[in-house]
């Protein structure tokens, strides 16, 4: 070999060129691509497939065999359609997403993708859409079938439409809860996927008989009626938020903080309320807020019963600093002290815009009832937590048992309202009612349950405010040391941020 003249090794010239690969786009997502060679791979998808075709062909062979314009003819073929349309867009991309986690864990890749640059909410979200769009390819799959159905009898295709693209919607929520689910223990896990079984089944039964029977349109009667559609899309992307910031807490490391988003939830679902109002939809605006309520009650007892610790990390940057972000901080900061904070804040939000409306509307409910409740509520939140940590061997499963003290706390409330405290006389059950009225949780219970037959006894005031003050007491003793620890955490970092 010359040395003036150097040639290439023979094992470097001899490599062909490759030639470009068109499996999937390389401008799609990393995490996302990866869900959709492992999904369309697998024997559940496959499978499901072969099994929807099969047995819709089956059924539509039947009843052209049968009779093509008899009535039961007509009713079976719709039936076999929507069941096998609601089983793909509602329980084939929840019921995966349920075992997606734990795929992860026992092929051992959660590690190696949180050694990626792909952040939590990446990954959560590629498996997401990756899931969505696997139903929606199943469902596509189908619509041939929906064109068919036209020789059975009459067919409407907008609210045939309409109807697929609501199942889409439920369906996508139903998936980014079977993420979250996805994390839960397998008891949990069940009781997740019967909930959703159960809410749709019951509603899209009603909603497609009120669609066939009682001449219900999706496009609205009234003048704002058509108001109640978007409202809805909006409600659900608001769940399907919540659902995968949840599932994002599987992926995430403890030193970020993904408190922010959850807790904003229920004010993002309140939104539409007075849209509503002011467009005279005042049944729907009172619905709004009644889910909004019942949002903050869940999102709350959620964040109460959740472990995450406070770490340092969490104060670094724009939250150690005087702006208005260092002035919300203490709201979304990990720790049932500041959950305790941020749900007083959005009570005293909610009562507040609750007085406006009742000086401008003379609403049933009057203010201070409803600031009262509000209180009350507030108290049952939080006072499970309070005697969670009174007892440090509680710590590990502490998430379970605030939820168990509920349960209990609720089947006392049930058994002691069984006794009226209009009988003075001291027998067992009316000492235990008298109780019951004292204990935070269950005077909430008492005192929603007194809306329609108001008790003017003082025993019943005297213990709830009894309750109260017990819980602000125990908060104020207890969260004492978590805001002496967030304050030099802070001066911490804003000491660090100038000395750079």
């Amino acid at each position: 070999m010359n040395a003036s003249n150097p040639t290439l090794p023979s094992a470097v010239s001899a490599v062909p060129d490759v030639p470009p690969s068109f499996d999937f786009p390389t401008w799609m997502p990393a995490m996302l691509v990866k869900e959709l060679r492992q999904g369309l791979r697998q024997r559940g998808f496959v499978g499901g497939l072969l099994a929807v075709q099969g047995a819709l062909l089956v059924a539509f062979i039947s009843g052209f065999v049968s009779a093509p314009g008899d009535g039961f003819s007509r009713n079976m073929i719709d039936g076999f359609f929507w069941f096998a349309m609601g089983a793909v867009l509602l329980a084939a991309g929840p019921l995966r997403a349920v075992t997606s986690l734990n795929t992860e864990i026992e092929s051992r890749t959660m590690d190696l993708l949180l050694l990626t640059r792909l952040d939590a909410w990446r990954i959560v979200w590629g498996k997401w859409v990756s899931l969505v769009a696997q139903s929606v390819l199943l469902a596509v799959t189908l619509l041939p079938y929906a064109m068919v159905r036209y020789f059975f009898g009459s067919v409407d295709l907008v609210q045939d439409f309409a109807l697929i693209t609501m199942m889409f919607v439920i369906g996508a929520v139903f998936t980014g809860v079977g993420l979250w689910a996805s994390g839960l223990p397998r008891v949990l896990r069940g009781l997740v996927i019967a909930g959703c079984g159960l809410f749709a089944v019951g509603g899209m039964n009603g909603l497609i008989f009120g669609m066939r029977h009682s001449g219900f349109s999706l496009l609205g009667g009234g003048s704002h009626t058509w108001l109640v559609w978007p409202v809805g899309l909006w409600s659900a992307v608001v769940y399907l938020l919540y659902s995968l910031s949840l599932a994002v807490r599987w992926f995430a490391p403890p030193a970020e903080n993904h408190s922010v988003l959850p807790r904003l939830v229920p004010l993002a679902l309140a939104l539409p309320a007075p849209v509503l109002a002011l467009a005279g939809e005042a049944v729907g605006a009172g619905a709004q807020m009644v889910a909004a309520v019942v949002m903050l009650a869940v999102v709350a007892a959620i964040e109460l019963a959740g472990t995450r610790e406070l770490m340092a990390i969490h104060l670094r940057g724009r939250l150690a600093g005087g702006g208005w972000r260092g002035v919300l901080a203490p709201f979304f900061l990990p720790g049932w002290p500041s959950v305790a904070v941020w749900l007083a804040a959005m009570l005293v939000f909610g009562v507040a815009a609750w007085g406006a409306a009742d000086l401008l509307l003379d609403t049933d409910l009057h203010f201070l009832q409803v600031a009262w409740l509000a209180l009350l509520g507030w108290t049952g939140l939080v006072f499970p937590v309070l005697l969670l940590s009174l007892i440090p061997s509680a710590t590990r499963a502490a998430g379970v048992m605030y939820f168990v003290i509920h349960a209990v706390l609720g089947i006392f409330a049930s058994m002691a309202g069984s006794t009226s405290l209009s009988r003075m006389a001291p027998t067992p059950m009316v000492v235990l009612d008298w109780i019951s009225h004292a204990v935070p949780t269950t005077s909430f219970w008492h005192a929603l349950a007194a809306l329609k037959n108001p008790s003017n006894l003082p025993a019943v005031w005297l213990g709830q405010l009894l309750g109260v003050l017990v819980t602000l007491g125990l908060m104020l003793v207890l969260s004492r040391a978590y805001w002496a620890r967030v304050l030099a955490m802070r001066d911490t970092a804003r000491v660090a941020a100038e000395a750079r």
